[in-house]
């Protein structure tokens, strides 16, 4: 997905005995737009999710991406320019 600039992949709670894969994806609107045209984000979220379930396809069940966020922002990083995952997890929850 060229359109892709960072992506997250974290594990979120389902109950107290299982967990799910979520990821938190940053795009480059420039290029989503070039691809799909100006529309909302909701639409866009729509539109990589379907992309996520093809890749969902070819990974074993319990390596399923179950849910997404998408955004503009893109992620904090440090000096060294990895994420700083503390951060992004407490926009989250």
């Amino acid at each position: 997905m060229p359109y892709v600039k960072e992506s997250m992949v974290y594990q979120r709670e389902q109950s107290k005995t299982d967990t799910m894969l979520c990821a938190k994806i940053v795009y480059d609107k420039e290029l989503i737009e070039e691809k799909f045209g100006k529309k909302k984000e909701e639409e866009y979220k729509n539109l990589i999710w379907e992309e996520i379930k093809e890749i969902n396809k070819q990974l074993p069940v319990f390596k399923h991406i179950k849910k997404i966020d998408i955004t503009e922002e893109e992620f904090k990083k440090t000096t060294t320019q990895k994420i700083k995952r503390y951060e992004e997890m407490k926009k989250i929850k």
